[in-house]
């Protein structure tokens, strides 16, 4: 995993990132509802490709692979949504999976 201290988000990457979050949130009043978690996904994605661009995630990480992931079964929303629900539904157990700290079975 790269160093923890690197840049993340530039302030230009932020302030794309923040205003497509915006104007996501308003147009998901008029969208049909599979375009939310779409549209949620897709953000996760644009998060990730930033982080790439300033080397906070390198190929082989779990989130480039998760990046990879999305960038692939986000389009199931249009053709396949029971796949892409059932997509949404695991993602976030690899991402706790992911974020909690591994701890090694004390034995007496």
């Amino acid at each position: 995993m790269s160093e923890t201290n690197t840049t993340v988000l530039t302030r230009a990457q932020a302030d794309e990132l923040i205003s497509f979050l915006l104007s996501s949130a308003e147009i998901t009043l008029k969208e049909p509802i599979h375009y939310g978690p779409l549209r949620l996904v897709d953000a996760v994605s644009r998060l990730v490709g930033f982080m790439e661009d300033n080397g906070a995630v390198v190929d082989g990480d779990y989130l480039a692979d998760l990046k990879d992931e999305i960038d692939i079964k986000k389009q199931w929303c249009m053709w396949d949504k029971p796949a892409f629900y059932d997509f949404l539904r695991e993602t976030p157990r690899g991402m706790a999976a992911h974020v909690t700290p591994r701890t090694e079975e004390v034995t007496e």
